[in-house]
Formats: C-alpha cells, sequence, structure tokens
C-alpha cells in the first residue's frame, strides 16, 4: 500500500506539472491501482446487477479521469475519488429510479480470502447479507455506510457527502444502527 501511495503522489506530482493526457493516464493507472477494489466494493452497493455494476465503476473511472484537471488539493487524492464516486453512483441511482429497472437481484460474490470451501460460503453469506442491508439504506445513508465500511475518517467521509462532520457523525450513527438493526444485531 506505501509503494502504492508513493507511486501515486510521484505521478500526481508529474501531471500537475505537465498537464499532459499522458501522465492522466498515468495517474488515474496509479489511482485504480490503490482505490480500484474499495471503488468496486462503493459500486456493488449501488448496484445490484452485476453488469450494471462493471458499467457503474467504469463510469466513475472516466468521470474520475474526467475530473483530475480539478484536483486542487484540498482533500487527499482518495477523498476526491470518492466525491466523484458518490456523485456518479448518485446520478446512477436516480436514473435507475426513474427507470424502475426492476433486472436482476443477484449479489456479485466477492473473491475468497481462504481455501476453506466451509469459511468461503459463510463469508460470501454475510458479504451478500451485508451488500443487501446497506442498498436497502436510503442513498445517502448508504454513501455514508460504504466510506465508513471502507475505513474513512468521518472527516473524510464529511467532504465526500459534503456536509459537516458532525452532521455526518450523527446521520452515520443512526445509518449504523439502522444497518445493525436490519442484520439482525444489537449495537
Amino acid at each position: 500500500m506505501m509503494q502504492t501511495m508513493t507511486t501515486t503522489t510521484a505521478t500526481l506530482e508529474a501531471f500537475r506539472t505537465s498537464g499532459s493526457d499522458r501522465d492522466r493516464d498515468a495517474l488515474l493507472r496509479a489511482l485504480v491501482a490503490a482505490e480500484g477494489r474499495a471503488v468496486r466494493r462503493l459500486c456493488r452497493t449501488h448496484e445490484r446487477d452485476p453488469s450494471r455494476q462493471e458499467e457503474l465503476e467504469q463510469d466513475v473511472w472516466v468521470a474520475v479521469w474526467r475530473a483530475l484537471p480539478q484536483f486542487r488539493g484540498d482533500a487527499s487524492l482518495r477523498t476526491f475519488v470518492f466525491r466523484v464516486a458518490h456523485n456518479v453512483a448518485a446520478r446512477h441511482v436516480s436514473v435507475a429510479v426513474r427507470q424502475v429497472d426492476e433486472a436482476s437481484e443477484r449479489v456479485a460474490e466477492p473473491t475468497a480470502e481462504t481455501t476453506d470451501p466451509g469459511q468461503r460460503m459463510d463469508r460470501r453469506r454475510q458479504r451478500a447479507e451485508l451488500e443487501r442491508a446497506v442498498a436497502a439504506l436510503p442513498l445517502v445513508d448508504r454513501q455514508l455506510v460504504s466510506s465508513w465500511l471502507e475505513g474513512m475518517s468521518t472527516a473524510e467521509i464529511a467532504a465526500i457527502a459534503g456536509m459537516t462532520v458532525t452532521n455526518t457523525t450523527t446521520r452515520l450513527s443512526r445509518a449504523r444502527r439502522r444497518l445493525m438493526a436490519s442484520l439482525g444485531r444489537t449495537t
């Protein structure tokens, strides 16, 4: 991870210096390497259909590429990527709601991190259950919880959502309680 951050930082500086499409492409590749899995998980929380998840993820990365020249450095690159991803995902959801597309109810299976088939199945079931519970939350809560599950700080989540830290903390706390209740767990 440290190597990826160093590469991303160096690539950002090269892009800021030159502004060339080649350096922007290199920066995007570094960001995909650093944040690709997290963006993929965010897309899974906003879209259940695996093929549309891929489309959403591609749309996110295209939007990040287009937005890179506007990156001012007010927040981290990670926060910037997630802010763009949130905006693209929110637009995707609003379009899907208007179209009332009741396509697939499937949830993509995450990659296994263990070789024990029983543990893999249990982990897949738990992850699918969590993804369904997150997807059932209202859009803003979904964004907050998804960012929280990615290990972001409250300040980073607030920057992504365009809220104050206090409001983010309150809403995130309530969203986590609703999520835990829907999973049948107590806080």
